[in-house]
């Protein structure tokens, strides 16, 4: 998530990207055993795009992660261990708290309405804090594997001390992918951040080495364009997760170059508020669908759920930021200058 003083045109075009893929991937609604074909197919249609968004759009988010991370703060002298992880428990670590608490709250009163039921007993609501993935909320389990990222921040100069230690910690990351911890803590989700750790490390690469033009040669978006598709049709997931986020990132850059108007410009700013505040919102689409369910009624309500998903964040952030108060700013992710 990028501030607004920190501008790069074409990673906000890579952000807003990723972003509606994000909304996409949530916006498939519960099936009816009322459904008609139009429903039906409706249905279909939104699992198929959801099953292309969770193919890539969490890798992309964290290997953005890790090329922003490097920019601000490895690079910057200024940026401490302490500062950094004083300054991430605010920005990360406050709305984890409040949309989690949230979430709670609205699966205690409709729990017939919503997945992921709450356990209401002492060690239930602190484990939903505690072990996001398996919580009321399970899209925090991102935020709580980069904040693990951004706590080994002293360790990264090491890794790209040099060409021959970065080459290796690429290697171990990406075997890190494949072999099967069955015995990690899920704390702060801690076992979804091993094998995503490549994406985040890529993603560093990239900085450290200016590698952004490679990755927009066409030849490498060519590759990477053949090896997304190769691992579609022979299931494949580190080949699409890992070089499907490559072809986007190379294809941003391209269109960064050759489209004079600012490309997702509505929206594209307000990435972290979308995610943080999207989810609810697809959430009160889907419980007034479950409620009031009508015939043919699918399509309506499915592109409901990525429209509102994304401007209801939009609006409700633009008007936090005219108020100015510095609480709700902190809620909802937006950077206190």
């Amino acid at each position: 998530m990028v501030e607004k003083r920190k501008k790069i045109e074409w990673l906000l075009i890579l952000q807003a990207w990723a972003m509606l893929w994000v909304v996409i991937g949530h916006s498939p609604l519960r099936e009816n055993n009322a459904f008609t074909a139009t429903d039906m197919v409706s249905h279909t249609f939104a699992n198929v795009l959801q099953t292309f968004a969770y193919s890539f759009h969490m890798p992309l988010f964290i290997m953005i992660s890790g090329y922003l991370f490097y920019k601000t703060r490895i690079i910057n002298q200024k940026w401490t261990w302490s500062k950094t992880i004083k300054e991430k428990l605010i920005h990360l670590g406050i709305p984890y708290l409040v949309f989690i608490t949230l979430a709670l709250v609205i699966k205690i009163f409709v729990p017939s309405d919503v997945d992921r039921q709450v356990e209401l007993t002492p060690k239930g609501l602190v484990c939903s804090y505690l072990f996001p993935y398996d919580g009321p909320l399970r899209e925090m389990w991102f935020i709580g594997v980069i904040f693990i990222y951004f706590c080994l921040f002293p360790v990264y100069k090491y890794l790209l001390k040099n060409k021959f230690t970065s080459i290796i910690t690429l290697l171990v990351a990406i075997s890190l992918f494949f072999i099967k911890f069955g015995d990690l803590t899920s704390f702060l989700a801690f076992n979804q951040a091993v094998p995503n750790f490549v994406f985040f490390y890529v993603g560093m690469l990239i900085a450290h080495y200016r590698l952004e033009n490679s990755v927009a040669n066409p030849v490498t978006i060519g590759c990477s364009a053949i090896i997304t598709i190769l691992s579609f049709v022979y299931p494949f997931p580190f080949g699409t997760k890992l070089f499907g986020s490559l072809l986007f990132w190379g294809l941003a850059i391209v269109v960064e170059k050759r489209i004079t108007f600012n490309v997702f410009d509505s929206f594209r700013n307000y990435t972290y508020q979308i995610f943080l505040i999207g989810i609810f919102v697809q959430m009160l689409v889907k419980i007034i669908f479950n409620r009031f369910y009508f015939t043919n009624s699918y399509p309506v309500f499915y592109l409901l759920c990525v429209i509102l998903g994304i401007y209801i964040p939009v609006l409700c952030a633009m008007i936090v930021e005219k108020t100015n108060i510095k609480f709700l700013k902190t809620f909802i992710g937006i950077s206190i200058k």
